[in-house]
């Protein structure tokens, strides 16, 4: 009998999608705080916050996936996430539209993107999960915040 071999992810929401990122790369789930923000920065990245005495970059997901971005809100909440980037640890942050609940998916559920063009964001996409008859969408984040 063959292992079915599951993940666990936090799931979290841009507009009316949801999505899922692996736990183990979850560092904290903050809400909102003060950004402050750098110029000449990529438009994708609103600033850097306070994360216990180290600055730590903050990326708008909207913007990642090429939706137009969103007057930042008290509704929202920072995703921290460590990261690989060109072979050492990264600490960022992504702001999105709410956070839900950690799921464990099995790998069995997890099907190849669907080849749709040249969307935004699509390279970032590992993988589409079905959980109690709803998609969610998983994010590798090593390529949306490594430098490769």
């Amino acid at each position: 009998m063959p292992i079915d071999n599951s993940s666990q992810y936090l799931t979290f929401s841009i507009e009316e999608s949801v999505y899922a990122i692996p736990i183990a790369s979850v560092r904290e789930v903050l809400e909102l705080q003060p950004i402050t923000r750098l110029p000449g920065s990529d438009d994708s990245v609103l600033g850097i916050i306070n994360v216990r005495g180290r600055s730590v970059p903050v990326s708008d997901v909207r913007v990642l996936f090429g939706l137009q971005p969103r007057r930042v809100s008290g509704d929202n909440v920072i995703i921290v996430l460590e990261t690989i980037s060109k072979s050492e640890m990264k600490t960022v942050g992504m702001l999105t539209d709410a956070v839900h609940e950690v799921l464990e998916i099995s790998d069995s559920v997890i099907e190849e993107q669907p080849v749709m063009g040249d969307a935004a964001g699509e390279n970032f996409i590992k993988g589409i999960g079905k959980q109690h008859d709803r998609f969610i969408v998983i994010v590798d984040i090593d390529r949306m915040f490594g430098e490769t």
